[in-house]
């Protein structure tokens, strides 16, 4: 008994000792680390990572904003490696997007995503992109002279669209789909030149017109700023990327898979004018008929005109309406159609239909599950669009 209250004493003197040894990290030694670019480089990656140090705040209480180029063999050397650089522990709980360079989504994304995975402090909505560019010159663009900040960024990729890590991987790892996610482009604000004048008075010389030209440049500078945008998605065979669908090719991958947001669409029409449309709901439902070899494809669209411009005496009525509903129906339906054709043709199934037939007819989804990719270009598919347009205000 005299021994099991002597352990016990030890127990809590140990436990005491233990906890004081241990301490919390504070914030001013941690690297919060907002965004990650990752591109090809040499013998593995460079990443580009944008951090708040509130241990270098440059003054008040605002934490200042750096961008750190680091290399290494895999994604974890590169990013461990900014330890040796910063002096800070890096923090990857607040990390908000993951930007990866065209060049590197081509060759496949399998072997670096572990990272966002595994990872502890790893979180599973981080927003994925693919960049036109490098990854880290969209990281490292200008803002009124700020870097931009990785919350634009992510601002720039909705929700609804699903861009992120969990439905990245869930689609790559799950074999019954293929991966998307949001593309970015840098394209410049589209301002026009400042070009110096031409008519010089005799007096002013060649030190005037060196002058003008001059700041002719500058102001050229100064409005060719570059901007970020989505411009569309980036397609997958595996962790493969193979394409990119913008415009009316992403407008239809949307709609086929039932994403909200598909945004403005403008259809013109011979007899009433010009139309523009704000597609605000969007719901799509998918079925097979697997002895026919055929995909039903359901899409409801719910539209909001916004401006329309009608030919001289013409009227918007209820027979209008209709016209307008029926040549959209017909025109996204095209759309449609053509988007997945050329998906499938390229071994990209991101809309899911392995996934469809899986769930419809189990077995012969096992009889075809290691060409069934192959077998999808055998099928039809056949789109129906019903869409329901609402006009507001008086027709003039």
């Amino acid at each position: 008994m005299k021994t099991k209250k002597i352990a016990v004493f030890f127990l809590s003197v140990s436990i005491f000792f233990m906890s004081g040894c241990s301490r919390t990290v504070q914030l001013h030694e941690r690297m919060v680390i907002q965004g990650i670019g990752v591109d090809l480089a040499e013998n593995g990656y460079k990443v580009t990572i944008q951090a708040l140090d509130f241990k270098n705040s440059q003054g008040g209480t605002e934490p200042s904003v750096k961008l750190i180029e680091l290399k290494g063999k895999s994604l974890l050397e590169a990013l461990e490696n900014s330890k040796k650089q910063s002096g800070l522990i890096p923090m990857y709980s607040q990390n908000l997007v993951l930007i990866v360079g065209k060049s590197l989504a081509t060759s496949g994304m399998d072997n670096f995503l572990d990272f966002f995975i595994r990872h502890y402090e790893a979180r599973p909505t981080v927003k994925v992109c693919v960049s036109e560019t490098d990854a880290a010159q969209v990281l490292s663009l200008k803002r009124e002279e700020k870097n931009i900040q990785a919350k634009e960024i992510s601002d720039l990729i909705p929700e609804s669209l699903h861009s992120d890590v969990m439905h990245f991987v869930g689609s790559l790892h799950g074999k019954t789909s293929d991966p998307y996610c949001a593309y970015l482009s840098i394209q410049n604000n589209g301002k026009e030149n400042i070009t110096p004048g031409k008519n010089q008075s005799e007096d002013e010389g060649d030190n005037s017109s060196e002058q003008d030209t001059k700041n002719g440049t500058e102001s050229q500078e100064e409005n060719n700023e570059e901007l970020l945008s989505m411009t569309g998605i980036a397609f997958f065979s595996g962790d493969k990327m193979l394409g990119v669908e913008t415009q009316n090719g992403f407008l239809g991958a949307l709609a086929v898979k039932g994403i909200q947001g598909l945004g403005v669409y403008n259809i013109h029409s011979e007899n009433l004018g010009d139309i523009s449309l704000d597609i605000v709901k969007t719901k799509s439902k998918i079925s097979v008929n697997t002895n026919e070899k055929r995909f039903y494809i359901d899409i409801e669209l719910g539209t909001n005109a916004l401006e329309v411009t009608p030919n001289q005496g013409a009227n918007i009525g209820k027979a209008e309406q209709e016209q307008i509903e029926k040549q959209l129906d017909d025109e996204i339906k095209l759309i449609c159609e053509q988007t997945i054709r050329k998906l499938i043709n390229l071994n990209s199934d991101i809309f899911r239909f392995q996934k469809v037939i899986l769930n419809s007819d189990p077995k012969y989804f096992q009889n075809h599950n290691e060409n069934l990719k192959e077998i999808l270009k055998e099928f039809d598919y056949i789109v129906n669009v019903k869409s329901s347009l609402s006009i507001t205000g008086t027709e003039i």
